[in-house]
């Protein structure tokens, strides 16, 4: 019995020496981990916003809207410079420019360009043109922001993150 006590003793601080060590290396590579994935989500956001904040100033953007906005819109719908602002979007997500932009560029879904009122002129996916987007935060917040912002989807099923900037004339 004195001789196992002993013993016993040494497998108790063993156990619990090494429990300790694992935890804190495992605790370490959580930390290390967690700031890596912090890093590639903040280059996410931070690339698409600069990205987002060049796209917005194309002029070809900025003249549809101008044509949206004072014409009808049948004959906004089919003019030429719909069909140059329907291009440049389209070339935003096409695979040559995602090849030469961020990694990241693959996981944009759709390019919308959206009227002062929030109605969706042009869908580089088609399926939600016409759609009325005015009430969601990543229109509201792009109307006042002079600066690109991000917003989650605020619908029923949130469904990602949005990008969005203001388009000047």
């Amino acid at each position: 019995v004195i001789a196992l006590l002993p013993l016993a003793l040494i497998m108790a601080l063993n156990n619990l020496v090494t429990r300790n060590s694992f935890t804190e290396a495992s605790r370490r590579s959580l930390i290390n981990n967690a700031s890596q994935v912090a890093g590639c989500l903040d280059d996410f956001v931070t690339s698409n916003i600069w990205e987002i904040s060049l796209e917005s100033k194309a002029p070809a953007l900025a003249q549809y809207l101008v044509d949206a906005a004072g014409a009808n819109s049948s004959a906004a719908s089919s003019s030429a410079h719909k069909q140059a602002a329907e291009k440049v979007l389209l070339g935003f997500q096409s695979p040559e420019t995602v090849q030469t932009c961020s990694a990241q560029r693959r996981h944009i879904n759709a390019y919308w360009l959206l009227d002062s009122s929030g109605t969706i002129l042009i869908d580089t996916r088609q399926s939600d043109l016409g759609r009325d987007e005015s009430g969601k935060q990543f229109f509201q917040m792009a109307l006042t922001s002079p600066t690109p912002v991000i917003a989650f989807g605020d619908g029923p099923k949130p469904d990602g993150l949005y990008f969005a900037a203001s388009v000047f004339s």
